[in-house]
């Protein structure tokens, strides 16, 4: 690097890096500047004051790639006068009037925050957020960078070279950003290949002993766990048949704390996703109307007490639709997925997107009345979707106790099973042809019990739709998850997280 010296601390503890930017006119996001890779805050930089993005420093372009830099005077190519010492990285900057050194320009009101600024100006970032330094804006773009490699990895493994023409990063950043990867044991690199001609390349993947997350399901009828690598791969699942209904909140916490601690390996934990069937509103269970004695019971706290690890709460319903979202998209990018135990809930997706509206009670299906004078429900209404379709509906309709007897039971074609699921199949598709006519969406998922029962289940289901879905595609189809799609979602929900804010891997 040029022009690269350090100067010795100052009295206030912090030292100037006494570096010059290698790319003064045009930064290329490729060139990494040579104090960013630790990001050491005792190491500043020569352009220490906060950035306005009305007055862009040279070296900014990887800031903000397009605002206007203000000057008092137009420029002339034929006269070069130096920038101030604070930002001069070895580059000119041409102006059409000599240096005078009593005036004040107009750019270091901008950025000099002790300096004057014109009422009539606007705010800058620094003025509405509080000071940002330059090296917080490196963590920034680095994270950024992380970021982006670890989305693409997720994708595929791939080579530096592969990856860099995949991400639109130089090869030089990428193996800056794979280092510290490599030596937390997040990513592996195997042995070189060679695939056509060239150099062999050694291509880099999620490590096979890196952090994994789990997934938990707390539902009326079963406990369910899933362990899941950053790849997206499972490692373990346990599905428990167990009535809860009765169970108080303890004892269904110090079962489900079990089951993850039955599937725990010595590899690092990310966390733990929670899925419950109801309600969840900032982080609580706020409605659940089949199991009451959970409301308001602060579940992940209490889990997390239990484990030591972080714990974060959902709506089972999202985590479903969230499993078919990532890491992979397995039903495009606007779908509605439903499932049934007792009760019946839907995740909806719209652009890619899980939505729950204002208050996380979008998708609340086995609620929506489909006979205005009907069976009451355990919400306080009466003729819901669920006291039609449920689980529990369906297998007493049917004479059956389990849902493996029920399956066995169509395999044969015993009249009562057959006459039951095809009753449930009619009432579910008035409740989904209302949800299509309401959000627009192509594609239905049948997930949980219903993607064991889809094969029965589907001439009823599509016969009503058919009937009530005025415009559009209505494509009907099993999911490939079957049972295990919530607790998948909610491992996946902490994988996630885990690549959006990488920050996290490095905690």
């Amino acid at each position: 690097m040029p022009g690269h010296a350090r100067t010795p601390p100052s009295a206030g503890g912090r030292r100037d890096c006494g570096v010059r930017c290698p790319t003064p006119d045009a930064f290329d996001p490729g060139v990494q500047c040579p104090t960013s890779a630790s990001l050491n805050p005792d190491v500043q930089c020569l352009a220490p004051a906060p950035l306005d993005p009305g007055a862009r420093c040279p070296t900014s372009a990887h800031l903000d790639h397009g605002v206007h830099r203000p000057f008092s005077a137009p420029l002339n190519p034929g006269a070069h006068r130096r920038s101030p010492a604070h930002l001069d990285h070895g580059a000119h900057r041409p102006f059409s009037a000599p240096l005078d050194p009593g005036a004040r320009r107009p750019t270091q009101a901008h950025l000099n925050p002790s300096a004057h600024r014109p009422s009539s100006a606007p705010l800058g970032r620094a003025a509405i957020l509080g000071p940002m330094t330059t090296v917080d804006h490196l963590r920034q773009v680095r994270l950024g960078n992380l970021r982006t490699v670890l989305l693409a990895l997720v994708d595929r493994p791939g080579s530096r070279a592969d990856l860099a023409a995949r991400t639109g990063l130089t090869k030089a950043t990428l193996s800056n950003l794979a280092e510290p990867l490599l030596a937390n044991g997040i990513l592996v690199e195997d042995a070189a290949t060679l695939a056509g001609m060239g150099r062999p390349s050694k291509p880099l993947r999620f490590h096979p002993d890196g952090p994994v997350a789990v997934g938990a399901e707390i539902n009326v009828s079963h406990l369910a766990v899933e362990s899941l690598g950053l790849d997206g791969e499972t490692i373990h699942r346990r599905l428990v048949p167990t009535d809860i209904r009765t169970s108080s909140p303890n004892k269904i916490l110090d079962q489900i704390a079990d089951l993850i601690r039955e599937i725990t390996t010595q590899r690092p934990m990310l966390g733990v996703g929670l899925a419950v069937p109801g309600v969840v509103q900032d982080g609580v269970l706020v409605r659940a109307p089949n199991l009451p004695k959970l409301v308001g019971v602060p579940l992940a706290e209490n889990l997390s007490k239990r484990l030591n690890l972080d714990v974060e709460l959902e709506n089972e319903a999202n985590l479903a639709a969230l499993a078919h979202l990532w890491p992979r998209h397995l039903a495009g990018e606007d779908f509605v997925h439903v499932s049934a135990d007792v009760g019946i809930g839907a995740g909806v997706v719209l652009n890619g997107e899980v939505y729950r509206g204002t208050g996380g009670f979008a998708g609340e299906l086995g609620h929506v009345v489909i006979e205005r004078n009907g069976v009451p429900c355990t919400c306080g209404s009466r003729g819901c979707v669920e006291r039609y379709a449920g689980l529990d509906v369906i297998l007493k309709e049917a004479g059956r106790r389990r849902l493996d007897s029920l399956a066995k039971a169509l395999e044969k074609g015993d009249p009562k099973a057959v006459d039951a699921v095809e009753a449930a199949g009619a009432a579910l598709g008035v409740g989904l042809a209302t949800l299509m006519n309401l959000f627009d969406v192509p594609t239905v998922v049948l997930g949980g019990s219903y993607a064991v029962l889809h094969a029965h289940l589907k001439a009823a289901v599509q016969s009503e739709m058919d009937i009530r879905v005025l415009a559009g595609e209505r494509r009907l189809v099993a999911s490939p998850l079957g049972e295990f799609a919530v607790v998948r979602g909610a491992a996946g929900l902490i994988t996630r997280r885990a690549v959006l804010q990488p920050e996290r891997l490095f905690a």
